[in-house]
């Protein structure tokens, strides 16, 4: 299912466009996130690091060769940047038949344990950052498992790493 993009009528000079949403700031502070945080993820989108936070914040309007810098340096695809559709990572299917059979058991366990280490450390994480998080662990998982070699830390112990670095 689609998700139409807000589109309103620019009150500076009228024309129609997508218009600033909170979750278009969480999708930005994400790959600030992702870049290492504003002072350096600014020269990517070729502006300072208070333009990127205005863009972030909505205050002002990203410039379209900016987004493409961020998404770029991040490994985002553009289309989820600037309207949060399709596939978040580049390259990556949005088509549930790629993920092949899906281990419910596993994604059940990486999910209940990633709520109980955030609930323990007090941490919240935007949904866009959670469900990569799940994505991740999971990945790491299933590989391991068809590999057949063990995982060199616990479950639990990815999971707090992973806690760490997302937030």
């Amino acid at each position: 299912m689609s998700k139409k993009t807000k589109v309103e009528q620019n009150k500076k000079d009228g024309t129609l466009g997508p218009s600033y949403t909170p979750e278009l700031g969480t999708r930005i502070s994400s790959v600030i996130r992702t870049l290492g945080g504003l002072k350096k993820a600014a020269p990517f989108a070729g502006v300072t690091d208070e333009t990127l936070a205005n863009w972030r914040d909505g205050k002002t309007e990203p410039k379209l060769f900016g987004f493409i810098g961020l998404a770029n340096a991040a490994n985002v695809s553009l289309e989820w940047l600037a309207l949060g559709q399709g596939a978040m990572t580049q390259g990556e299917s949005t088509s549930s038949e790629s993920l092949g059979p899906v281990d419910i058991e596993l994604l059940e366990t990486i999910i209940s344990l990633l709520e109980q280490r955030l609930d323990q450390v007090n941490k919240r994480l935007p949904p866009d950052v959670k469900a990569t998080v799940i994505k991740e662990i999971y990945i790491l998982m299933s590989d391991d498992e068809e590999s057949g070699a063990p995982l060199d830390k616990p479950l639990s112990s990815l999971i707090s790493g992973m806690v760490k670095v997302a937030s």
